[in-house]
């Protein structure tokens, strides 16, 4: 995972062909299948990625990096705003 800053932008890469950020997170759970990935898996993992970069601000400054920080934030708000499907 590699958070834009921006966004809002669209992708050069997509998930199930969605590359505009609105619908990202919901293709995620429906191309899951193609992984083998059951839904309650799919949930799991995405559970565990939230709770992982859940404090990413702390880990960033426990690195030394405290400059920028606030234009990675949205990026990773869209990340908390989705709960698991």
């Amino acid at each position: 995972m590699n958070p834009d800053p921006e966004a809002a932008s669209s992708r050069v890469t997509g998930i199930g062909g969605i590359v505009e950020p609105s619908g990202k997170v919901d293709a995620l759970f429906e191309t899951a299948p193609y992984f083998d990935l059951e839904a309650s898996d799919a949930s799991a993992a995405w559970d565990e990625v939230r709770a992982a970069v859940g404090s990413w601000r702390g880990v960033a400054a426990a690195n030394g990096i405290t400059h920028g920080l606030d234009a990675f934030a949205p990026a990773f708000a869209q990340l908390e705003a989705h709960t698991s499907a």
